[in-house]
């Protein structure tokens, strides 16, 4: 049960207290595991493309690739290792995450155009 009354000056303040105590539902082979509390990942990319300085010449690139399926699904497994790693191991999900972060990182590299890598 998450802390009643956090102290805010500590790391992270309170959202940093409560992600650890997200539940990971397992894996599934054939479907991403979605982010808890109904996060989107595409929500997430979105705001770190804007907290960039990307230049005109290569938005509509970095667009295309930064909010594939590929980066989505990277986004997601990433959050479920890095979370499971930090606060409940478990070797077998997480060799299970890491294999599909590989997959998804070879697959969105190779789908990159030659002239954009």
């Amino acid at each position: 049960k998450p802390n009643e009354t956090p102290d805010a000056n500590q790391s992270g303040g309170i959202r940093a207290k409560i992600v650890q105590y997200a539940l990971f539902p397992g894996f599934d082979e054939w479907e991403l595991t979605p982010l808890p509390r109904q996060v989107e990942a595409p929500h997430i990319l979105n705001k770190v493309t804007q907290a960039l300085t990307i230049p005109d010449s290569y938005a509509k690139s970095w667009r295309k690739y930064f909010f594939s399926q590929g980066s989505i699904a990277i986004l997601q497994d990433m959050f479920w290792w890095v979370l499971m790693h930090q606060f409940c191991p478990n070797p077998k999900e997480q060799d299970r995450l890491y294999n599909r972060i590989s997959d998804s990182y070879v697959s969105l590299f190779l789908s990159i155009e030659e002239q954009h890598k």
